[in-house]
């Protein structure tokens, strides 16, 4: 299924996707690159049918979320766009983040306002990236997609990373309050961000359904600043999910990184193989 068309009078590659921030990214993302090898050009992109759930009122919001650039790229080669549906796979060996790393940077910088609340936040919470754990724990309705770990196997592998780390602080994004206070429990000085909205119930919905008209556009800045710094920490502990692999594109490197490894489960080909990386 296209998530995507050519404006014949534009020549604009209009994207045409709604669903979660970071599957909007990543929808977007994918007919970027596979604009690039039909037209071996980078193009220019309209993207006011995405962040939909995000939207205080109706119109584009890309420029609040990224950084316009009107660099071209330019790469002899095609792209190798199949691993970019990987957010039910191991990142570091799926992911070919020196090809996209060039994408990224180009549609995908923050912008000024989402770079300024990032460093509003690190100075808030005095946070250290270089002696940090970023924990991102990707709940509520992705288990309708896939294996979640448990709370506890979460936590067991903080533990793990912890013990050889002691000196190092926890910090914890989660869209579930549940496992906040769990984990708080046994560190009870973890990091949190109080500005982010969270479910403080089981949902069958993502988070983003929930947040009130007025906020939107607020809490998709603040999320995006907050998956800058899981992504910058010196260590990071996520599941699978479109939420993780974007951490993984914005850290452009696997040094210090643990993905808990799950299928899609309505994968036909879907065998119980889910694991821990590192």
């Amino acid at each position: 299924m296209s998530h995507s068309y050519i404006d014949e009078n534009t020549k604009k590659l209009i994207i045409t996707h709604n669903a979660g921030f970071f599957s909007c990214c990543t929808v977007k993302l994918v007919e970027i690159i596979s604009y690039f090898n039909k037209y071996h050009k980078t193009p220019e992109v309209d993207s006011s049918s995405l962040w939909n759930s995000y939207k205080d009122e109706v119109g584009d919001i890309t420029n609040k979320l990224f950084k316009i650039n009107n660099d071209d790229i330019l790469f002899k080669q095609n792209i190798d766009g199949g691993h970019l549906n990987t957010q039910f796979s191991n990142f570091l060996t799926k992911v070919k983040l020196s090809e996209i790393s060039d994408f990224i940077k180009k549609y995908f910088t923050p912008s000024e306002a989402v770079l300024q609340i990032e460093e509003h936040l690190i100075k808030k919470y005095n946070i250290n990236l270089n002696k940090t754990i970023a924990v991102c724990y990707r709940g509520s309705d992705k288990k309708t997609e896939t294996n979640l770990p448990t709370h506890l196997q979460m936590i067991q592998k903080v533990k793990l990373i912890k013990d050889k780390y002691p000196d190092y602080n926890i910090l914890v994004q989660s869209d579930e309050l549940k496992f906040y206070d769990l984990i708080k429990t046994l560190y009870p000085d973890i990091i949190f961000f109080d500005e982010i909205f969270k479910l403080t119930q089981e949902k069958n919905r993502a988070v983003q359904y929930y947040i009130p008209i007025g906020q939107k556009l607020q809490q998709a800045q603040l999320f995006l600043a907050i998956i800058q710094i899981i992504s910058k920490s010196s260590k990071v502990i996520t599941n699978s999910g479109n939420v993780g692999v974007w951490i993984y594109y914005y850290r452009n490197n696997p040094e210090g990184f643990y993905q808990y490894v799950s299928r899609y489960i309505h994968d036909i080909n879907n065998v119980d193989t889910d694991y821990w990386t590192n």
